[in-house]
């Protein structure tokens, strides 16, 4: 196809469409859009929690959804990054993950895994700016031994060293790689720019800051921020089945 076969062959379909816009079905159809109706919709009524405090001070709330079989669950505890010193920034974040992976006095985080793993189950822990938190996932059928494993990582957590020098490594491998990306860059350069960069809230990890990181301050983190809270409302508990609401209750 030539060049003027082209012209001429774009130039008859910029005439044939400016033809049919012109017509009254084309401006009927453009107006006929803004005239179709919205149906009102239904009220939204979104099941509401059942909010149950115990004597000791804890909070659970309860919400029930019976399509599948499981139950999950959360706790979350005051106190977060916001709250780490400046000289161990990071340690909320080291905190998180070893609060798991280290185990409990009893298990060793590998132990752990195999019990959960066989069961499709999960027990996971984590930190935030301003709290850190545990949560479940299980078939209700597992749910009394998830929930004691559940329990003793929230109660007592080992710290062991060694997933602490994995959970450190990691750390110093992500401060390596956190200028890969323009994204988390400029996400960062912007917190310090809002808050101001010794803000709690801007701060991030350095090397010097995780090396200075101990056993010891997550033993000390976990007795003032956690095991201090198991009495008061520090804790609030989340959990998505009303049968095994009581009992939840009574483990703590």
């Amino acid at each position: 196809m030539t060049r003027k076969t082209r012209s001429v062959l774009f130039f008859t379909v910029v005439m044939a469409a400016m033809t049919w816009m012109s017509t009254p079905q084309a401006a009927a159809q453009e107006a006929t859009w803004q005239q179709i109706p919205i149906p009102t919709l239904p009220p939204f009524h979104p099941p509401q929690p059942k909010r149950i405090q115990l004597s000791n001070g804890m909070v659970i709330f309860l919400q029930e959804d019976h399509e599948l079989p499981l139950i999950s669950g959360s706790a979350r505890v005051r106190g977060g990054s916001s709250r780490e010193p400046a000289a161990k920034v990071g340690l909320v974040d080291l905190f998180g993950e070893v609060w798991r992976t280290g185990g409990t006095k009893t298990q060793t985080g590998d132990q752990l895994d195999d019990f959960l793993e066989i069961r499709a189950a999960k027990v996971e822990t984590g930190g935030g700016p301003d709290s850190t938190s545990i949560s479940l996932s299980c078939l209700k059928g597992d749910f009394d031994d998830v929930f004691k494993i559940f329990v003793d990582v929230l109660q007592n957590p080992e710290f062991r060293a060694d997933k602490l020098d994995i959970a450190k490594k990691q750390a110093e491998d992500s401060i390596a790689r956190r200028n890969d990306e323009v994204g988390e860059i400029a996400a960062r350069e912007s917190a310090k720019l809002a808050y101001g960069t010794d803000n709690p809230y801007a701060r991030v990890p350095e090397y010097s800051t995780i090396a200075a990181i101990t056993r010891q301050d997550l033993i000390d983190w976990h007795q003032t921020h956690v095991h201090s809270q198991s009495h008061h409302p520090g804790i609030q508990w989340r959990l998505r089945c009303r049968r095994h609401g009581s009992q939840a209750a009574r483990g703590f």
